[in-house]
């Protein structure tokens, strides 16, 4: 690095600064070149104030550029992945809303990407899940209104039951009323028929006591006297 040498404007020499004394060596033999400066001390002094100034003036800018460039990269670089952080943090509170951005071909941008198909994925999802409940409700608004109707429909066959269960009562009791009527009908008509079988007996037996005493009138014909028409009379009042 070489910086000019001026006194009231008049170049009075170049100020050469290596790094190291091996390349001031190095470039000397390179020139064949011996260099003698004799400056008085306030000219060493005053170029060696200008050059140090310059230094640090170079310096510094140099550093605030490198600072800069160091900052802009890590903002480029950081600025999408704290985009991502502020969505993921909405995602948290239940916003899916927002969409993750890809800037550049790197890790960063590849996270974000992937990031933004779970999203999508995530509101397709939800979506469905939607759908699928705003179904249910329906159905199940349909299965309340059917269950409501077989409700109404069971207190209804629940009323008949109860009415022919009376009805049934009523029946059974008719029934058993005519049953104790027949059989006590049917005990009149077997005492009736007993009674009948023995008023048959009683009139074959009064026909044969009447046969007898038909065959004794006819043997005896007239010489029958009164008494003994009396006699048959009384057997006669006796068979009845």
């Amino acid at each position: 690095m070489s910086f000019p040498i001026e006194d009231n404007g008049k170049l009075i020499g170049i100020l050469w600064i290596a790094l190291n004394l091996e390349q001031v060596s190095k470039r000397l033999e390179e020139w064949n070149t011996i260099i003698g400066v004799v400056l008085p001390k306030s000219d060493m002094n005053s170029g060696f104030i200008q050059v140090a100034i310059f230094a640090v003036v170079v310096v510094i800018l140099i550093t605030a550029v490198v600072v800069f460039g160091i900052f802009w990269f890590l903002k480029k670089r950081l600025l999408p992945l704290e985009n991502s952080v502020l969505i993921l943090d909405q995602m948290a509170k239940g916003d899916l809303t927002e969409a993750f951005t890809f800037t550049n071909h790197d890790e960063i941008g590849r996270k974000n990407l992937a990031l933004d198909g779970f999203v999508k994925s995530i509101r397709k999802s939800l979506g469905e899940i939607q759908t699928v409940a705003e179904e249910i409700a329906i159905s199940a608004e349909g299965l309340r209104d059917s269950s409501s109707s077989f409700s109404d429909m069971a207190q209804g066959t629940t009323a008949s039951a109860e009415e022919v269960a009376a009805s049934m009562e009523t029946t059974a009791v008719s029934t058993a009323k005519h049953h104790n009527n027949i059989v006590e009908l049917n005990q009149k008509i077997l005492e009736l028929s007993k009674g009948a079988i023995q008023i048959e007996k009683d009139t074959k037996a009064t026909l044969a006591n009447t046969e007898n005493i038909t065959k004794q009138a006819k043997l005896g014909g007239e010489s029958l006297n009164q008494a003994e028409v009396e006699n048959v009379m009384k057997r006669l009042s006796l068979a009845t």
